[in-house]
């Protein structure tokens, strides 16, 4: 009887052990599952990639293939207009485009990008429509306040790219200007506003400067060469972009950055812009990090 009891005994003790196991495990799948909820609802306080100030969001990339510089060709405002919105027109759809670049240059600074260049409107763009033309520049007119807030609180350096600049209504000028001067002190990023511009314009330009100074007498015609030009583009000291975004699955440069874009990486996506969403970035940087880029070598 007492051999009985003594199997019973130990059976308890066995059975209570695999109970805790269990119990220690169940515990710990649950919290895993609560833990993959809480992030797919966007609840990212837990961790450290919402805080800019903690370093880039950990991607699985190794640090050298994170771009230093984005250029963005911000198509397709105007379509996912017309499949979005009943009444409002081309203009619902540039304002989406705008509060997606909002969340775009947060996006960048989190995943250690230093600059972004963003084509907002092209020289060839003065050929729409006049009536869409002036409601877009109503557009800048009331964006510029939020860009220089949201710059200003960010630390962000605006600079305006322009062939055609005079061309722009004389208080959409004064905005922009006043955008690159209050924010030229700051330094945690670089944001550069493509605004009646036009890549084979800026070329044009920065040959007239170079002629000027020939005639001067100040650079002899022998000593022009790519080197010289650089330094006359409006992009002049910063890094060449690394690749090219392009939305609304459109495949062509459109006039923009000419010079800048010779080495860069060409990637393009379906998605309007105003749909561009953090993932679509994260899965635009993953494809940079599989490319080789060998620049003629």
């Amino acid at each position: 009887m007492d051999g009985v009891l003594d199997d019973v005994v130990v059976l308890s003790y066995s059975t209570l052990s695999w109970v805790a196991v269990a119990g220690v495990l169940a515990t710990a799948f649950a919290l895993a599952s609560w833990f993959r909820v809480w992030r797919r609802l966007g609840f990212w306080f837990i961790t450290s990639s919402k805080c800019i100030d903690m370093g880039p969001v950990d991607l699985g990339l190794a640090p050298k293939v994170i771009p230093a510089h984005i250029a963005v060709i911000m198509d397709g405002n105007r379509r996912y207009a017309a499949k979005t919105f009943k009444v409002g027109g081309a203009i619902r759809g540039h304002r989406a485009g705008g509060e997606t670049l909002f969340d775009f240059i947060g996006w960048c600074m989190e995943y250690g990008v230093s600059t972004l260049t963003v084509y907002a409107f092209s020289t060839e763009n003065w050929k729409r429509d006049a009536a869409e033309v002036y409601s877009l520049m109503r557009v800048f007119a009331e964006m510029c306040p939020r860009i220089l807030r949201e710059c200003l609180q960010r630390d962000i350096r605006v600079r305006v790219l322009s062939t055609d600049f005079k061309r722009l209504p004389a208080d959409v000028q004064a905005l922009l200007r006043q955008l690159e001067e209050q924010t030229k002190h700051l330094t945690a990023f670089n944001l550069n506003l493509c605004v009646s511009y036009g890549g084979r314009g800026e070329i044009v330009m920065a040959a007239q400067e170079l002629a000027r100074s020939a005639v001067r007498g100040e650079i002899a015609v022998e000593d022009i060469d790519e080197a010289a030009l650089s330094k006359c583009i409006q992009t002049q000291g910063m890094p060449d972009p690394d690749f090219v975004l392009r939305t609304s699955g459109e495949y062509r440069l459109s006039n923009f950055l000419l010079w800048q874009v010779a080495y860069s990486e060409m990637i393009f996506v379906e998605k309007h812009w105003p749909e561009i969403k953090r993932e679509d970035l994260l899965e635009v940087l993953h494809e940079f990090a599989r490319r080789k880029r060998r620049f003629g070598k």
